[in-house]
């Protein structure tokens, strides 16, 4: 568990603490899940006002906008995109994501251009600033309040690759699929847990004998039947693997393997995933 709460987010503690790190494709992500009284107004309003106090380069650049040129800009200074911050909210949930700067930044446009460039160069989305994004529902008693923020880089061309492995690791268990290549491998820093994506040029029967075989010799068995497409394995020790095996959208002779493996330690933890 990460004790950080990323930069400057110590002002919104009560909703950042006890935040998770969670590693997705060489990247590393902070995720965060709280309870609150306050609405869903309330808790995107102290996210917006967060952004609004740490503008990115982008951020400063809309709203130093001369008075010359005001009138040729579409958009109300009140309305968050002004400050670089997007801002949606339906009924009763709601999300506020921007990218933040740091501190002594500058937000002229030659900056900006300085930042776009280095973007356009490197593909990597932390030259924009820090990404933050704050996700709030309004439940029967509570607000519940899914905050996801970075502090290093973002390369998404790198974490998504067109072709190739995705960086990260492999199961700890399960062994590779055959002729196959990663497109993901997400874990939680501290918990001997994670879940792993692959496209396979194999069939899905020739992926299932060898997911069987090589599980089956590590000492796992299996706990139910192949249920469309996804059974699960599990060991003496407490360890458990679940994995699903599909045929891609266009052709029966791919497959894409999905892979979640736990082991004891971690059978009991429940985390919780905003859409």
């Amino acid at each position: 568990m990460s004790m950080g709460v990323g930069h400057n987010l110590a002002k919104l503690e009560d909703l950042t603490s006890g935040a998770y790190l969670v590693r997705v494709n060489g990247a590393k992500v902070h995720w965060a899940s709280a309870r609150t009284p306050l609405s869903v107004e309330n808790v995107l309003d102290r996210f917006e006002s967060y952004c609004r106090e740490s503008p990115s380069a982008l951020g400063h650049a809309l709203s130093d906008v001369p008075a010359a040129l005001e009138g040729r800009i579409p958009i109300d200074k009140a309305d968050p995109a002004r400050a670089g911050v997007i801002r949606d909210a339906t009924g009763a949930r709601g999300m506020v994501a921007c990218f933040v700067g740091e501190p002594g930044d500058r937000g002229d446009l030659p900056a900006l251009s300085r930042r776009l460039d280095a973007f356009g160069r490197t593909g990597d989305l932390s030259q924009l600033g820090r990404f933050r994004y704050a996700f709030a529902e309004r439940r029967t008693r509570d607000t519940r309040v899914v905050t996801v923020w970075t502090d290093g880089a973002l390369d998404v061309a790198r974490m998504f690759p067109a072709s190739g492995d995705a960086p990260g690791t492999d199961p700890m268990f399960l062994p590779r699929p055959i002729r196959s290549r990663r497109t993901l491998s997400a874990s939680l820093d501290g918990f001997p847990a994670g879940v792993w994506l692959y496209e396979s040029e194999a069939r899905g029967e020739e992926l299932r004998a060898d997911a069987e075989r090589a599980l089956g010799t590590s000492g796992f068995v299996p706990a139910a039947p192949w249920t469309s497409g996804a059974r699960a394995f599990v060991r003496a020790d407490g360890a458990e693997v679940l994995v699903s095996i599909r045929p891609t959208g266009d052709s029966r002779r791919r497959s894409v393997v999905s892979a979640v493996e736990t082991v004891a330690a971690v059978r009991d933890i429940h985390v919780e995933i905003a859409r």
